[in-house]
């Protein structure tokens, strides 16, 4: 008998609704809300788990010893499991510490150079068994012929029997796999399967074989492959981190000979013909690829967005892709994103990259980082050509890594020079990334003045990063943090003097390391330089002004780590731009 006392609770007016505005209503609301609206009501369920587990997300930190999310997702009745197309492996990012916490100077040597090592620090193969186990069981649990996209974004290995399991009951819809890193001290040869839309292995493993699953694979879906990502990414930055040079023609040779072999076990002969609107390269020689000395044959006519990471023979490249020398041109009239990183240019690679960007069209997003530049590169010329179309523009030239708190490495055109160029030519950008002299701004209002004038002349702006930090003597009396979001405040002020539109939503001050987005914001030596140069992200609040009248509140929502913003943060291009160290 209910207690006269009590009465029922009226069910919410929202589980009314059809099941379709339901839907649109929950669009936007986080997982963490979601997971708990599950727990309410059985029809808000219904509604939810479909968002919820369509995509499901494993992070793992480098160093685990238990991962209670994932025992407790293999442990439940996994009912949203049946909604799952995504299933993705990525990296944990740590919590940052702040060295102005603690003296750096008191900190004893062993324990610096075991952070050092951390660096570039590749977990262990026990961690990476146990890690396979779990995620067998996962796959297991997930209903077969349901997954569209597996993503193994982990310094973990991916094991074959994790692999073959994959492909065993997934085989039927699978068509984008992206492995980081796979273990290859088994055969790898059966481990391949047809139909695969996109490809990405970045980091093969010279010394273990690593390129024969790689090619493999390349040549068992050259005829469906639309997006392919190949490289040595791993190699590339621990060479980068010891200051030695990458083994190029090496990693070149070992992959050809794969391919080479792969399609002789086949009975066919090199090259590989591939039609892609994708190519992602990093440590592989790019004039041996558009010469088909890889034995690989794209047809770079069709190619849409073209990444270059640490790709030697780019001058060479360029100047065959241009019709330089006795060579034909070779058009790239579907070219819209373009992405280089170089590092060490040879002396010829201005004059060819100029020549390049000069003789494409039309391109939608430009992002350029070079490091050890010779010369600051002059922009007038190419953004005549790609200004007017160009929504995204990183350009990002210096001398070498920054040690020094006091001594800046990053390259700029004096006085605005390059800032001043892109505002009279990139009228539509929404996303900037430059470096800037930071002396130059803070030495005279008229410059403020400038600097509000030329971003007046990008009134669809949404995204700003100044790439660089000033030059500053000692350590500064408050932390580091709000130091830069002093620096960060100011020039968001600046901008906004003679600006009337409050699109710019987003700041970012300083550029993101290749450890802070593959390894981990906790795998890096703390000291007060790399503290200062940590890659911060802000948005930028236009309801409420400070009391002084139109200055905004900046919130931090990233720091150091693409991924530490757990989802705030829409803005990847960004966060793609990396330097090695």
């Amino acid at each position: 008998m209910q207690d006269p006392g009590k009465t029922e609770p009226k069910p919410s007016r929202l589980v009314e609704l059809p099941l379709e505005l339901q839907g649109m209503i929950f669009e936007d609301v986080n997982y963490s809300d979601l997971n708990r609206l599950c727990l309410t009501c059985k029809t808000i369920k219904a509604v939810v788990l479909p968002k919820l587990y369509h995509q499901v997300v494993i992070r793992v930190p480098q160093k685990w010893s238990r991962l209670p999310s994932l025992e407790g997702l293999l442990g439940s009745t996994g009912d949203g499991l049946k909604y799952t197309t995504e299933l993705s492996i990525e990296t944990q990012q740590s919590p940052l510490r702040d060295s102005q916490r603690e003296s750096e100077d008191s900190r004893p040597p062993e324990e610096v150079l075991a952070e050092t090592k951390l660096q570039f620090y590749l977990p262990q193969i026990s961690a990476s068994n146990a890690l396979n186990t779990l995620i067998r069981l996962l796959i297991v649990k997930l209903p077969q012929n349901r997954l569209e996209v597996f993503r193994w974004e982990h310094s973990c290995e991916l094991n074959v029997s994790t692999l073959n399991l994959l492909f065993e009951r997934q085989e039927a819809n699978l068509d984008i796999l992206f492995c980081n890193r796979l273990s290859s001290a088994c055969n790898v040869s059966g481990s391949v399967i047809e139909g695969i839309d996109q490809l990405s292995v970045e980091s093969m493993d010279l010394s273990r074989g690593g390129c024969q699953w790689a090619a493999s694979m390349l040549v068992e879906n050259a005829e469906t492959l639309d997006h392919l990502d190949l490289g040595f990414n791993n190699r590339i930055a621990h060479d980068f981190a010891l200051n030695r040079r990458p083994q190029y023609d090496k990693m070149c040779a070992s992959f050809a000979v794969d391919v080479k072999k792969t399609l002789s076990a086949k009975g066919l002969e090199p090259p590989v013909d591939l039609l892609l609107e994708s190519v992602y390269l990093c440590g592989l020689d790019f004039r041996s690829v558009i010469q088909g000395e890889m034995a690989l044959d794209i047809d770079f006519n069709d190619v849409i967005e073209l990444r270059l990471e640490s790709c030697p023979g780019l001058s060479q490249a360029f100047s065959l892709l241009t019709g330089q020398g006795d060579s034909s041109r070779l058009a790239l009239g579907a070219l819209q994103v373009l992405f280089v990183r170089l590092e060490d240019p040879d002396p010829n690679f201005s004059t060819s990259l100029e020549s390049f960007l000069t003789s494409v069209r039309g391109l939608n997003h430009l992002q350029v980082l070079i490091d050890n530049a010779l010369t600051v590169q002059y922009l007038e010329p190419i953004l005549k050509v790609h200004g007017k179309t160009l929504e995204t523009l990183v350009w990002d030239e210096r001398r070498g890594p920054r040690t020094r708190l006091d001594a800046s490495t990053s390259m700029f055109s004096p006085r605005l020079g390059n800032l001043k160029v892109i505002a009279r030519n990139c009228p539509s950008l929404t996303l900037l990334g430059i470096p800037l002299d930071w002396e130059v701004i803070s030495s005279s209002d008229k410059l403020h003045e400038a600097i509000a004038r030329a971003f007046i002349k990008m009134p669809y702006l949404k995204v700003l990063n100044i790439r660089n930090l000033p030059e500053i003597s000692g350590r500064s009396a408050m932390p580091m943090d709000y130091f830069v979001k002093g620096l960060a405040a100011m020039f968001v002020d600046i901008v906004n003097k003679k600006r009337k539109s409050t699109l710019l939503k987003t700041v970012a001050i300083g550029a993101p390391l290749y450890r802070d987005i593959h390894i981990g914001t906790h795998h890096v030596v703390h000291t007060a330089v790399s503290d200062f140069l940590r890659f911060r992200i802000y948005n930028i609040d236009y309801d409420y002004p400070s009391p002084s009248g139109l200055s905004p509140v900046l919130s931090e929502i990233c720091k150091g780590a693409a991924r530490s913003s757990e989802g705030q943060f829409c803005h990847a291009k960004l966060l793609c731009n990396h330097w090695l160290g």
